[in-house]
């Protein structure tokens, strides 16, 4: 491949600081997923010369049914294993004997996300990788941002389209809006996510009538009313529904992945089953997860980062709010993410010592990995939420409020 051009990007400053743990990695991205090549990658393996790497390599490709550059084929697990079969001693053996310009968009590029909107690259990460969430969520400067170069290959880039009739300038002075409302820390982390939905909400009402030019307007219109009590006022009146939470959340973990868990998944995964007493919901069980919703604050504040840095990851890295069809249809996603994860975390504070600092990043790191890159999750968060009407943010303030 020709060199790849750096190109200017706005960086969390935690991106800056990561480095691939290699070998001493606890959930290696090698594993328990199906990893795709791109069209452009597999016809480089097939060039190579034969040798022991690529001949491995080749043999375990497998076309994708239907195939598109993209995604245009898969590596077969190693027999008996959930992982690629060039992984070695928790190392990509391709990268280690050939480079990494050999590889597929997507082992080169992982966990970074890259994206485009107005012409303007960012960059983020996945928390689904262990190293990536422990910079992300417990550094106090994790999300101070810099502009910095970015070397990126094209086919690793997702363009972000505007919604009709918004300028370049308005989308960028939406983004930071949204980033600055998750940063708002006098009110809760569940408080600030309201607000982002309601904004979202407003949003959507403009750009799909065609009013995007009006969207420096609802800015200035929104943050003042921000400045205002009644907003607050309003929000602090909501009375939380558990009961809808647990009911929702207990639902979706039927959608999660359905790979064998990794060690450290497993024990996560089991960690939170037994704070909740069993997986069918019951009386009991639900008085568990108030129990643990009541202890979560006190084990956040050994991390008191922890939420806050979770949600600007996924706003800044996903281009919040313009990667879905909908301002509001992304809201509804991120807030899925953010109920799931919830109970999570208040499963492993119910009974016993509180999780550590790197307890509480372990289980979101679980979380992000088995949950948040299915598509089958994806789709029954989105189908729960508009059967139960929480699409519209009214109902769905006593499902967001610990």
């Amino acid at each position: 491949m020709p060199p790849v051009p750096s190109q200017p990007a706005l960086l969390p400053l935690y991106t800056t600081r990561f480095e691939c743990a290699r070998e001493r990695c606890p959930d290696t991205c090698c594993s328990g997923w199906k990893v795709t090549v791109d069209r452009a990658a597999y016809e480089r393996f097939n060039a190579l010369p034969p040798s022991p790497v690529r001949n491995k390599m080749v043999a375990a490709l497998e076309r994708c049914e239907p195939a598109t550059d993209r995604d245009f084929a898969w590596i077969r697990p190693a027999r008996g294993s959930l992982s690629c079969p060039l992984l070695v001693g928790g190392l990509c053996s391709a990268h280690t004997a050939l480079g990494p310009d050999v590889l597929a968009n997507g082992c080169a590029s992982y966990p970074r996300f890259t994206r485009s909107l107005a012409d303007e690259l960012s960059m983020g990460m996945s928390l689904s990788c262990p190293e990536a969430a422990r910079l992300a969520l417990l550094a106090p400067d994790a999300f101070e941002f810099l502009e910095g170069e970015l070397a990126v290959r094209e086919g690793s880039i997702q363009a972000v389209g505007l919604p009709f009739g918004m300028s370049p300038e308005a989308a960028q002075e939406v983004r930071a809006f949204c980033l600055d409302l998750v940063r708002a820390r006098e009110v809760a982390p569940w408080a600030r996510l309201a607000l982002l939905g309601l904004f979202c909400e407003q949003l959507t009402a403009r750009v799909t009538t065609g009013r995007g030019a009006d969207v420096p307007g609802l800015l200035a219109s929104f943050r003042g009313e921000l400045t205002r009590p009644g907003v607050r006022v309003a929000l602090d009146e909501v009375a939380s529904n558990p009961a809808a939470q647990f009911e929702l959340c207990t639902a979706l973990l039927r959608s999660g992945s359905g790979a064998p868990p990794s060690p450290v998944q497993e024990r996560v995964l089991e960690a939170v089953s037994a704070g909740l007493g069993g997986e069918s919901a019951s009386e009991q069980t639900l008085a568990r997860y108030e129990q643990g919703l009541t202890r979560l604050p006190e084990a956040l504040a050994a991390a008191p980062y922890l939420l806050e840095n979770y949600l600007l990851n996924e706003v800044f890295r996903e281009a919040f709010p313009f990667d879905r069809e909908t301002p509001t249809a992304h809201f509804v996603d991120l807030a899925a993410r953010f109920c799931v994860l919830r109970l999570f975390l208040a499963a492993r504070c119910v009974e016993g010592p509180l999780p550590t600092p790197a307890e509480l990043v372990e289980t979101v790191h679980v979380f992000c990995r088995r949950f948040q890159h299915d598509p089958a999750f994806v789709n029954d968060a989105r189908a729960a939420f508009h059967a139960r009407g929480w699409h519209e943010m009214g109902p769905l303030l006593p499902v967001l409020r610990a």
